[in-house]
């Protein structure tokens, strides 16, 4: 589905030379695949969000009484991130160990991604023989 819904921003894109944006929809983020670079914080998320509901509905069975409401504590992880701030600490935290994966999602497309890469990489590289290359000419000419 999520590659459905990317293949009709691009048609949309080259259709009406507009773009639609990079943001990815819901649909996206919700279906990416395991290596995808922002899958393993959407899983922590999730996770925090499945355990801190669980234990609040346990105490509220166990107990009959609750520190947040269950169903207000579920409606606040359902909220636009915009409108949210629970995850913003884990996510600031997760972006500062994982640099490599925060560049990967500046692309729009992982293509994109692995060709500024290695447009980087081979820039590099070329500076790197030439400078090589004026140290032997230099050993030469001495």
């Amino acid at each position: 589905m999520s590659t459905l819904i990317d293949d009709g921003q691009n048609i949309h894109n080259e259709l009406t030379e507009t773009a639609i944006g990079t943001n990815p929809t819901h649909s996206q983020l919700a279906k990416d695949h395991d290596n995808h670079h922002f899958h393993e914080i959407a899983a922590k998320l999730a996770i925090h969000a499945v355990e801190k509901v669980g234990i609040e509905m346990n105490r509220f069975f166990k107990t009959g009484k609750y520190i947040i409401h269950p169903s207000d504590l579920v409606l606040n992880f359902f909220r636009h991130p915009k409108d949210s701030s629970w995850a913003d600490d884990k996510i600031r935290h997760w972006a500062e160990n994982n640099l490599n994966n925060v560049k990967r999602g500046e692309s729009l497309h992982e293509v994109q991604h692995l060709h500024n890469e290695s447009k980087r990489f081979l820039s590099k590289s070329i500076k790197e023989l030439q400078s090589i290359q004026n140290k032997l000419n230099r050993l030469w000419n001495y």
